[in-house]
């Protein structure tokens, strides 16, 4: 493990609604969490809990008036809005990095953006899939229902079509094979850390 940093690292890992960027980071945690001091940020939404999520582990769910009021009293590092409900990153952040932890922090394309304004020593990294019918199988699988995942889609084609035109993030991982796509993000974290 490098103990040389005093300061933890943020890795920004962003995505199209449904390319895996959640169970992708679970994972990675999982392999080397322990060896990095390395957790994922848990963020904080307005929309309502999907099946089998679990407030304060996989979102600190708030009802919008509640959001706003966490938003008028700082606790945010930064908020956005995707698709007509509200997503933010803790604040805590930044002390969690001043003592040493390094963090995941999984959010969408624009949240990505304000984080690292914000934090611009962060690595940021994006995952998409081969085929946009891949994020369709896998919101259907998720019980979403049809008007939503059009939305999702629609949003998947313009974030992917940008990013293939502009490149913000650093580092770019296929996830066609689930453990490939893990393999390739313990990969740049574990550089980055070694830096």
């Amino acid at each position: 493990m490098n103990t040389k940093n005093k300061i933890g690292k943020l890795f920004i890992i962003s995505a199209p609604s449904g390319a895996g960027k959640t169970s992708i980071s679970k994972e990675v945690i999982n392999r080397i969490g322990k060896t990095f001091n390395l957790s994922k940020v848990v963020t904080f939404t307005s929309r309502p809990p999907r099946d089998r999520e679990i407030n304060g582990k996989d979102y600190n769910f708030l009802s919008p008036e509640k959001f706003q009021e966490y938003a008028k009293k700082g606790h945010f590092l930064e908020s956005t809005q995707y698709n007509h409900k509200m997503y933010a990153s803790p604040a805590s952040i930044k002390d969690n990095l001043e003592n040493n932890k390094s963090l995941i922090l999984v959010v969408d394309k624009d949240g990505a953006k304000a984080a690292s304004k914000k934090i611009p020593e962060a690595t940021t990294i994006w995952i998409t899939i081969p085929r946009i019918n891949d994020l369709k199988h896998r919101m259907e699988k998720r019980g979403e229902s049809q008007s939503e995942i059009e939305k999702r889609l629609t949003l998947a084609n313009v974030e992917i079509t940008e990013e293939s035109k502009h490149h913000f993030f650093k580092y770019h991982v296929m996830n066609e094979h689930f453990d490939n796509a893990v393999q390739d993000v313990i990969k740049i974290i574990t550089d980055e850390m070694n830096k």
